[in-house]
């Protein structure tokens, strides 16, 4: 819809606002570099969505905050994925595993970047039908769960009722 698209362009652009214009914020390397993971993983999972629906798209180097020079040509879909991966990367570099207090429970984690990662290079590799990459995703699924952070809900805390009859 015209309304997810218009969300998809500003989720890129606010990411990359943050990330041209955070060198000027006054905050320890290692906040601001958390800060910069968590748009570079919307970034990336935006993009991930967009290469999936229309193949290669426009990567815009910088944010915009006007009209003009919007007339960026689509990049290969090799290139998006290349992207995509070098955001996920940095996230995973500079994310903590979970986080473990107030709002930090909520926000990206490195969990969140292994799981994103895990799908595209499954994606990669069923496009491709090469081994390495599903050797990647595997890779991430195992520093999932080893992590030990994560689990799954035991199907014995979820009420499964009878369907309603009419």
């Amino acid at each position: 819809s015209a309304a997810s698209d218009v969300y998809k362009r500003q989720t890129i652009n606010s990411t990359n606002t943050v990330l041209a214009r955070g060198e000027k914020i006054d905050i320890s390397d290692e906040a601001k570099s958390c800060i910069y993971a968590q748009a570079r993983f919307m970034r990336a999972y935006t993009y991930f969505v967009l290469v999936r629906l229309f193949g290669g798209v426009p990567i815009p180097e910088t944010f915009t905050n006007s009209l003009e020079g919007l007339e960026i040509p689509r990049k290969s879909i090799d290139e998006v994925y290349d992207y995509i991966l070098e955001d996920l990367d940095y996230c995973e570099a500079h994310l903590p595993i979970r986080g473990t207090n107030k709002y930090d429970v909520w926000r990206v984690s490195k969990g969140a970047v292994q799981a994103l990662l895990s799908e595209v290079y499954l994606t990669l590799a069923s496009m491709e039908g090469n081994n390495e990459y599903y050797q990647k995703c595997v890779d991430n699924c195992e520093k999932i769960i080893q992590s030990g952070v994560y689990s799954l809900v035991s199907l014995s805390l979820i009420h499964i009722s009878e369907p309603t009859r009419l």
